[in-house]
């Protein structure tokens, strides 16, 4: 299995973190991100690069008919806690899924977004991983919005293994790259107040 260190698609962190807060959209090719080795992260040999990165989370995959948001945030400065900035982030997630007529829902002991009436049961929509450097916060979320969601089948994303992942698509409310930047401008305010976000397209 090939593995590769970091991801150069994204943004030096302190450089960028300079400041200190700001968050960029992006979609990137097709990748398996993991923060460690372990052998229960894959259930089959995976066919698309595997990069280490060094965010908190386990393994899960990054590609296309994703919204990726790469986040970086002085939580010192807004007098956050990580445990805050993450249920943050599920807020704005499901703020904005609740525009794009999606009702999701946070759970307690599994970070992330969840749609309970998810056909096949209850499944993961977005994924939450950061990293913490000097009290500025980075790398971010990940939304599905019309992923291939089979890539998944070779690993146990973010190491829950009793529960699928979904996507807007898969739930029928089919919505464009616009229509999501769109639900996620408009809900950021509720769950962080302003900042600026700016888009960037990768592939």
């Amino acid at each position: 299995m090939r593995q590769k260190t970091g991801w150069t698609g994204w943004p030096k962190p302190y450089g960028a973190a300079k400041r200190r807060n700001c968050c960029g959209c992006s979609s990137i090719p097709a990748v398996h991100q993991r923060n460690k080795r372990p052998a229960a992260d894959f259930v089959e040999s995976p066919v698309i690069p595997v990069f280490r990165t060094r965010r908190g989370g386990q393994i899960t995959y990054h590609g296309p008919g994703q919204r990726i948001a790469y986040i970086l945030m002085d939580l010192r400065a807004r007098g956050l806690s990580v445990r805050d900035y993450v249920a943050g982030l599920e807020t704005w997630l499901i703020n904005a899924l609740q525009a794009l007529g999606v009702e999701a829902v946070r759970r307690c002991g599994r970070v992330g977004v969840w749609v309970p009436d998810a056909p096949g049961g209850e499944a993961k929509i977005a994924a939450i991983g950061i990293a913490v450097r000097h009290g500025v916060a980075m790398h971010g979320i990940a939304l599905n919005v019309d992923p291939d969601l089979s890539a998944y089948d070779a690993i146990v994303p973010c190491g829950v293994r009793d529960y699928g992942v979904t996507s807007l698509a898969a739930l029928g409310r089919a919505s464009t790259l616009t229509q999501v930047d769109a639900a996620l401008l408009s809900a950021w305010p509720d769950a962080f107040g302003a900042l600026s976000i700016t888009e960037t397209r990768m592939c």
